[in-house]
């Protein structure tokens, strides 16, 4: 591309140079613009844009001050690659090493949330005046902090009270103390068969067993979890029953109910992950509703907010609050206070619930995307998730099918990732709807994928 590209500011808010040095960002994110591709001169594209030649200049000069373009003086003004550390780190860049990540998370970025972020950031400056930045902040956050958590997590579905809440530092924190407190090394640990990769990780380092529990198309089976529980005596269940990551499966209201009553036989306690579909409203209650004093519930802001927003929410009662809240603690000596005020000044605002909606309007954007490229019985998918679970063909290895989608430039992870027991059934990988990319290249990397599907892997064996 030479000169050709003009960004579309119809939608944008706040400053038009901001926009437009954003719009720089995102096309080099989603592949629109490569380095080497040269913008369009200063003047010419003002008068595209029916702007001053000084906006235009005021972009660029942000542009390159974070090592996007790279002026030359009588030769214009080139793209160089990705951002420096200045800015936000982004998880992938399809330029650097020719493959679209498809396995990682990637926000929509959209003028709206730049701007209620960076209101947020605006009006915390302020907040920032009122701290004791002189002590460290309170152990289970302010009451406000733990106010506007409770507000979040009601609107799933769970009454919960703020004294019951404790902010942490995303949802990776607060898995991580729940396993901490509620596990011993060694321990097994109940899970679906096919779980979130980061519970396998963690496990891991902790030194717990996972104990793989079948599923079936609403989760995991009462049959799996009472002879489990029956035969292991594990104390713990994790258990994501809202659009599971990764194959986003749901459990009925009825399922939920017979879960909750094995869970209460055999004296079990739940970790209850719901931080994939936080934005998510109209959806069955959490299971946890139906455990108080045995269940620990887990949400966060993160995923549709921004990866940088690091603000989760734990709640739980009885006496696991107190066990949990040490743990906290003794790991981090209190939350970040800054975090937290960001977060409950976009709650308490409305804020979050605009950038849910906005989250929720380009997931399903993008899965329209895939229902239009993909056949039915080659994927399933869930509205709330940034993901959905792709059915790989007998015909394929599992491997085999991630290596060749790797020779078509398509990062994807292996379903090791995500098995507790490779006797789980499923043969398939979870693959992210990167709303960063252009809807064009979306599409151009879903057809290959479905391409890939629909055929058989070529082998060859030599004869000796």
């Amino acid at each position: 591309m030479s000169g050709k590209w003009v960004p579309d500011l119809s939608s944008a808010v706040g400053p038009k140079y901001l926009a437009v040095a954003g719009e720089i960002a995102r096309a080099i994110e989603s592949g629109e613009l490569v380095p080497g591709d040269q913008l369009p001169p200063q003047r010419d594209l003002a008068e595209q844009l029916g702007v001053t030649v000084g906006t235009v200049s005021r972009a660029y000069a942000l542009a390159r001050k974070h090592n996007l373009v790279s002026g030359e003086v009588g030769r214009g003004t080139f793209i160089t690659g990705m951002p420096t550390e200045v800015e936000a780190p982004r998880t992938f860049s399809p330029q650097a090493d020719a493959v679209i990540d498809l396995q990682s998370y990637s926000a929509a970025p959209t003028d709206q949330g730049s701007l209620l972020l960076s209101r947020a950031l605006g009006e915390l400056a302020e907040r920032v005046l009122m701290m004791p930045l002189h002590k460290y902040p309170a152990n289970m956050g302010t009451e406000s902090h733990r106010q506007a958590g409770a507000t979040w997590i009601r609107r799933s579905g769970l009454e919960a009270a703020a004294t019951d809440v404790l902010p942490t530092y995303g949802a990776q924190e607060a898995l991580s103390i729940c396993l901490d407190v509620l596990a011993q090394r060694g321990d097994t640990v109940l899970a679906e068969a096919i779980t979130y990769a980061g519970l396998k990780s963690m496990a891991a380092i902790k030194g717990l067993h996972l104990q793989p529990l079948e599923m079936d198309d609403e989760g995991v089976t009462p049959e799996a979890l009472e002879r489990e529980a029956k035969k292991t005596r594990a104390r713990l269940l994790y258990l994501q029953p809202t659009v599971h990551n990764p194959t986003t499966r749901t459990m009925s209201a009825r399922r939920r109910t017979e879960i909750a009553r094995i869970i209460k036989k055999h004296d079990l306690v739940l970790i209850e992950d719901d931080a994939a579909v936080s934005p998510l409203r109209e959806r069955p209650a959490p299971l946890s509703a139906q455990l108080p004093g045995r269940a620990c519930y887990i949400t966060s802001l993160s995923k549709f907010m921004s990866p940088v927003v690091r603000v989760g929410y734990l709640h739980t009662s009885g006496p696991m609050l107190g066990a949990l809240a040490d743990a906290l603690y003794a790991n981090r000596l209190g939350p970040s206070t800054l975090n937290l005020e960001l977060a409950t000044s976009l709650v308490q605002s409305r804020a979050a619930e605009t950038l849910a909606d906005a989250y929720l309007d380009a997931m399903g954007r993008c899965l329209d995307t895939a229902r239009a490229v993909f056949a039915p019985d080659q994927f399933r998918a869930a509205l709330g998730s940034n993901y959905l679970w792709l059915n790989i063909p007998r015909a394929w290895n599992a491997d085999e099918f991630v290596r060749a989608a790797r020779q078509q430039g398509l990062a994807i992870p292996y379903l090791d990732n995500f098995l507790i027991d490779s006797r789980a059934g499923d043969v398939g990988t979870r693959i992210t709807l990167n709303a960063a990319l252009a809807p064009d290249m979306l599409k151009t990397c879903f057809a290959k994928l479905a391409t890939l599907l629909a055929s058989r892997p070529t082998r060859y064996s030599s004869v000796v």
